[in-house]
């Protein structure tokens, strides 16, 4: 018999009812927590719309700055301010040394002419007149993109220290490194 009442009790209305009304309340609030997230991540990517426009004045498309500025989004998947302070330091110490491209950079960016793409021996005076120069470039867009976000948020010198000297460093070190990492021989230039 007590079985019987148990099971009575369990199915009773009022025991559905409150279950019913417990995972009501619980979904209305993940949906709520899913808008707030949904609208926090459009205004995150309304904003790196607008540092892109501002750092990229004249446009995303072909400028310099608007083709690093998409190997960086494309390379380490950035969308927000966020994931690009986070991913500045490797994008200066990684894809800049041992994935940039240069040569397609100047092809795409109108820096050479096709004759001297073409011909090995002008565009090594070409690379020995201007990488220097185009690196340390690259290595101050991200010096501007991380000064852009942390006055935009507030942060604290001490907030984005690291960045800074890591931009700061780059400068000098990031020139160096990509042409050894060319220059060397296979096994040394992976070490």
């Amino acid at each position: 018999m007590a079985v019987a009442a148990a099971a009575e009790e369990a199915a009773s209305p009022v025991d559905v009812g409150e279950v019913a009304v417990t995972v009501d309340v619980e979904e209305k609030e993940e949906l709520a927590a899913e808008e707030v997230e949904a609208a926090e991540c459009k205004e995150q990517a309304a904003y790196w719309l607008d540092v892109r426009k501002r750092l990229c004045p004249c446009g995303i498309e072909d400028s310099p700055e608007g083709w690093l500025l998409r190997c960086f989004e494309e390379w380490y998947g950035v969308t927000s301010a966020v994931e690009a302070l986070h991913s500045i330091k490797a994008f200066l110490s990684e894809y800049l040394i041992q994935e940039f491209d240069y040569k397609d950079w100047c092809r795409v960016c109108g820096k050479a002419s096709e004759k001297v793409l073409e011909d090995e021996e002008r565009w090594g005076r070409f690379v020995e007149d201007n990488l220097v120069k185009d690196l340390r470039f690259a290595s101050g867009l991200m010096l501007r993109l991380a000064v852009s976000v942390a006055r935009d948020f507030g942060l604290k010198p001490g907030d984005w220290k690291d960045i800074n000297e890591a931009c700061g460093n780059a400068v000098r070190t990031v020139p160096a490194c990509y042409q050894l990492q060319r220059g060397l021989p296979g096994a040394l230039s992976r070490a």
